[in-house]
């Protein structure tokens, strides 16, 4: 269902109810009065379900649109030249960053091991390794650390 035909929906709806609330108050009868309150609490209930689908639906267009402005703003922010400094250019060149240095755990037996970061975590270090994964070693494996 689009937007416009929800609103639509949810107009109908609350005519239907104005209508019933209307009738209810001219009724003289009690019979009439007790038919015409279920005819107001359903379009009631029809309101509130229309009401709630108009909201859902303009949330939605509202992120939609949300969207929409950041692949615009993206699109026009003006590219890189990456090589802006081979061509002479007053700009400086774009220099690529540097790896991140990598920690060495030495164990015991003479294996290294190089990890991003490592944490203690009760008897083992939980190492990070380049892949992002993690291994745990034993503290009592390792004989050394050594930082960057």
């Amino acid at each position: 269902m689009h937007l416009a035909n929800a609103q639509s929906h949810l107009k109908a709806a609350e005519a239907t109810l104005k209508a019933n609330t209307e009738a209810q108050g001219r009724a003289k009868t009690p019979e009439d009065q007790k038919l015409l309150r279920s005819y107001v609490t359903t379009s009631q209930a029809r309101v509130s379900e229309a009401r709630s689908v108009v909201v859902t639906m303009q949330r939605e267009v509202d992120a939609i649109k949300a969207k929409i402005v950041v692949i615009k703003k993206a699109e026009a922010a003006p590219e890189l030249d990456l090589n802006a400094g081979t061509q002479n250019s007053a700009a400086a060149p774009v220099k690529p960053a540097a790896p991140k240095a990598l920690q060495v755990v030495v164990m015991k037996d003479g294996r290294r091991i190089e990890c991003l970061r490592f944490m203690e975590v009760e008897e083992e270090y939980a190492l990070q390794m380049p892949d992002k994964k993690y291994q745990n070693v034993k503290k009592a494996d390792v004989a050394e650390i050594v930082s960057p």
